[in-house]
């Protein structure tokens, strides 16, 4: 498979159309369009599976990188998480397109209602699967906190 050049993702300068054909407009053909951090492979998959880690990675950049964070700042932030999601293949393949193309992909990732339904009931799972693990912790703190004396 031939790998394409880098310079496909911004700032290209558009060919000049062949004299006597009409210029469509738009981007270049095989030019990637610019999208919001969130939109992006690995912006949604860290907002919407692990939305603790997106919190923290967005709070650790300053703000005008938090549009396109660097890719240094992202791996080091999850990698100092012990979440189970960035050691799937999917991770590291969107980690390592983000690295090649930043924000620029070809089709930016957005929340539609099945996709709604699906994260809702993956976070319902979770912490239905957290409370049953540390069941016997949160009984104790529960019932270590003192009860409010009424006057």
């Amino acid at each position: 498979m031939k790998r394409r050049a880098k310079s496909r993702c911004r700032k290209v300068r558009r060919p000049q159309p062949p004299p006597g054909t009409k210029d469509l407009g738009g981007r270049p053909r095989g030019s990637l369009k610019r999208f919001p951090f969130h939109e992006t492979p690995l912006g949604f998959l860290l907002r919407y599976e692990t939305p603790v880690v997106y919190d923290v990675l967005m709070m650790v950049c300053p703000a005008r990188q938090r549009e396109e964070p660097p890719p240094q700042i992202v791996e080091v932030v999850c990698a100092a998480s012990g979440e189970a999601a960035f050691r799937k293949p999917k991770f590291l393949r969107y980690m390592e397109l983000y690295r090649r193309e930043g924000v620029c992909c070809r089709r930016g990732k957005r929340m539609t209602p099945e996709r709604e339904r699906y994260y809702e009931a993956l976070r319902r799972t979770r912490l239905d699967n957290y409370i049953f693990r540390h069941w016997e912790e949160i009984e104790r703190l529960c019932g270590a906190e003192p009860e409010p004396e009424e006057a």
